[in-house]
């Protein structure tokens, strides 16, 4: 336990940012960067909980149930360390 508690408190040694995302009731943890695009999360996501069937038709949202935009980057998009994002048919893209 020290070990992490030096790792955190040596200068300069900073995390990068946490999102956790929510497929089909699991929930999985993923380290982004706020200038990357939403899509390029999106793509670690589907990877990640393994969607193999229709994956283009797939978005994150956000808590409020609003579909984060995919050429938007997390930051533009309101995607701070600790938000809680949904992975789910995208109501736009299946029809």
């Amino acid at each position: 336990m020290s070990q992490a508690v030096e790792q955190n408190e040596s200068p300069g040694h900073h995390e990068a940012p946490e999102v956790t995302i929510t497929c089909n009731g699991i929930a999985k943890i993923f380290k982004f960067r706020p200038d990357e695009l939403v899509r390029t999360l999106l793509a670690k996501a589907l990877h990640e909980f393994q969607i193999v069937n229709n994956p283009h038709t797939y978005g994150l949202y956000d808590s409020s149930g609003v579909e984060l935009r995919d050429d938007a980057t997390l930051d533009a998009a309101g995607v701070k360390s600790g938000s809680e994002l949904l992975l789910r048919p995208s109501t736009v893209r299946a029809g």
